[in-house]
């Protein structure tokens, strides 16, 4: 028999369906619990409904919620306040354990929140953690107290995590944990949904025979059978957004592959940038160009300062004593920002950035901002590869359907790229190219021995 929860009774729960609270009430037999299914099954509105239920007994103060990335923070919050849940406002993961440099040189990441520093609320929302590898699951697991609830939200269909391991899918077949899985699509989910259904059954998924968001038709596909003709496409696309619709933030690209191919993101961003920013550039760093309002990605964890702080973030000179005590923020790999500006001090400039609300400053080391310098770990990001928006959603996306992604596109990789569309979702390039990457699986592929470790089966020699 399961050991005794805080959990409420999810049998009782207003507003969800019968299955629904079948398969919540699985995932909260044991204290740690999964919730998994597919887009349009009703995973954040069943769990917003337990959140409802926690908040009514025991308070807001006892939840915190998080995600991976930013933006999938950030809409696990508009989710929750939608249900009346404002109090509970989502972080990254990495916030939620509190992001500290260690190791002998500094150069390195570690967490304040551990064994020996653990989470002090006693319910835990993790959402899209198919993205969360082990380590990071790991540090999640130390940082939780005995007696702690945690709810893991994911579609283990989707891509398996960037780095080593997959503890999603292994907690699922564990048998240790809770697990509910929602199945039933709901009413009026839209083409979309329906294509990622078919992708899981092994079907070929079906575009829309026309677009009408307002009935579903959610899905419009482009047949093109070569990259010209894929990249006219897809600007003839951008250049005809109506003026309602801004073609930098309500819009985004997906593509396979980062620097190989005729359809590859450098490719693909520099030529946007053309389409929809004609300011002048204002940083240079290698081939790419920065102009204000450039919608741009981080490629590492860093510290960033705060606006505020400029010009003390800057770095003084070598023989200055001058305190480095002022605040920064951190920013995670993957989150999104928008180039606002430049700052400078003596030989030194920063790159400013709208994040969430807040102006921070990126410093840029040494050269000019149109000559030789280093330290701006961002990309343009006016197109991104499917790992690279996993966990993050757009009003309208365009999908490239790239035929030397060979090693890449999958069932996983396709059911996580369809599904970024919020609104309305176009693909460009043949559609027989995308029906046979469905075919190939990937998620089987990956070995790890966390299920082993889980049911007590690995043997220490």
């Amino acid at each position: 028999m399961p050991s005794r929860t805080l959990w409420p009774d999810a049998t009782t729960l207003p507003g969800l369906s019968d299955h629904q609270r079948s398969e919540l009430a699985k995932a909260l037999t044991s204290p740690v619990g999964l919730l998994l299914g597919q887009p349009g099954t009703g995973k954040t509105f069943t769990f917003g409904e337990l959140a409802k239920a926690i908040c009514s007994e025991h308070g807001a103060a006892n939840i915190r919620a998080a995600a991976p990335t930013g933006l999938a923070a950030q809409r696990m919050t508009q989710s929750l306040a939608r249900l009346g849940l404002d109090s509970i406002q989502a972080t990254t993961i990495h916030r939620l354990l509190g992001v500290r440099r260690n190791g002998h040189n500094g150069s390195g990441w570690g967490f304040d929140r551990n064994e020996f520093n653990p989470f002090v609320n006693r319910f835990l929302f993790l959402d899209e953690m198919s993205m969360c590898d082990g380590d990071l699951f790991a540090s999640i697991m130390r940082a939780c107290p005995p007696g702690i609830h945690v709810l893991m939200i994911g579609d283990i269909g989707q891509l398996p995590p960037i780095g080593s391991g997959c503890p999603l899918r292994d907690l699922k077949v564990s048998g240790v944990v809770g697990v509910g899985e929602l199945t039933e699509i709901q009413r009026n989910a839209g083409d979309i949904v329906l294509a990622l259904k078919a992708i899981r059954e092994g079907k070929p998924p079906k575009p829309s025979p026309c677009v009408d968001i307002a009935n579903g038709h959610n899905w419009k596909h482009f047949e093109c059978g070569s990259s010209v003709s894929q990249l006219a496409r897809l600007s003839a696309i951008i250049e005809s957004c109506p003026p309602d619709v801004d073609p930098i933030w309500m819009v985004q690209e997906i593509v396979a592959l980062n620097e190989k191919g005729d359809l590859n993101r450098e490719l693909i961003n520099d030529r946007t940038q053309t389409l929809v920013n004609h300011r002048e550039t204002i940083l240079k760093r290698g081939t790419s160009e920065f102009k204000i309002g450039d919608k741009v990605r981080c490629t590492e964890n860093c510290n960033l300062g705060i606006a505020g702080d400029w010009p003390k973030f800057a770095p003084p000179d070598e023989d200055s004593e001058e305190s480095q005590d002022v605040e920064v923020e951190f920013v995670a790999n993957g989150e999104l920002g928008e180039v606002v500006g430049l700052s400078s001090c003596g030989k030194w400039f920063g790159v400013r950035l709208r994040m969430s609300g807040k102006i921070v400053v990126c410093k840029v080391f040494g050269g000019s901002s149109d000559g030789e310098s280093s330290g701006f770990p961002w990309v343009l990001a006016y197109a991104l590869t499917v790992h690279g928006y996993q966990g993050s959603q757009c009003r309208f996306v365009i999908s490239l359907i790239d035929d030397a992604a060979t090693r890449i596109a999958s069932r996983e990789f396709w059911t996580t790229g369809l599904s970024r569309a919020e609104e309305l979702l176009f693909t460009i390039g043949k559609l027989s190219t995308l029906h046979r990457q469905c075919r190939r699986e990937v998620l089987s592929g990956r070995k790890t021995f966390l299920r082993e470790k889980l049911r007590g089966e690995m043997v220490t020699v």
